[in-house]
């Protein structure tokens, strides 16, 4: 009964996930789609460390191609293209610093280092929000701003 129980656990977040990836290409900005997608297709599974990372070098190499073939960036909310990084992490301290990376490198790719602090501050709070919702779906919004408050 244990294992049935842990199994409808296990379904019910990786729907959650998938739910939650699929919702953020629901909007009318292609730019950040090509730039969630071009996440996706730079991430690294570290099986040794257990997390999960983007590589540099691929993201560098894709974003010179996507400067000279994409289209230019209408939005300047960034923070969905952040979601594949923090979806396929478990540990959510090691999802924090990734996420830190990556939104630091987008910052300077986007030109637009004006509003870093607050960026960065977006980019912890939605990776502390969306791993407290995978752990427990019916978590209360008090305790969302509690466990973001708590970490900031």
């Amino acid at each position: 009964m244990r294992k049935v129980k842990s199994m409808i656990a296990n379904t019910t977040i990786e729907n959650n996930i998938k739910n939650a990836y699929i919702s953020a290409f629901e909007m009318n900005d292609k730019s950040l789609k090509d730039l969630i997608i071009i996440n996706t297709k730079c991430l690294i599974d570290d099986k040794i460390q257990r997390y999960v990372y983007i590589d540099s070098n691929r993201l560098r190499d894709e974003l010179i191609y996507y400067k000279f073939y994409g289209e230019k960036l209408s939005s300047k909310n960034i923070i969905n293209i952040l979601l594949p990084v923090i979806l396929s992490n478990t540990n959510a301290d090691k999802s924090e610093e990734v996420v830190i990376d990556l939104v630091s490198k987008y910052i300077r790719f986007l030109k637009i280092e004006e509003n870093t602090y607050e960026y960065i501050l977006s980019a912890i709070c939605y990776n502390i929000i969306i791993h407290k919702l995978i752990e427990n779906k019916n978590v209360e919004y008090e305790e969302l701003l509690q466990s973001a408050k708590e970490k900031l």
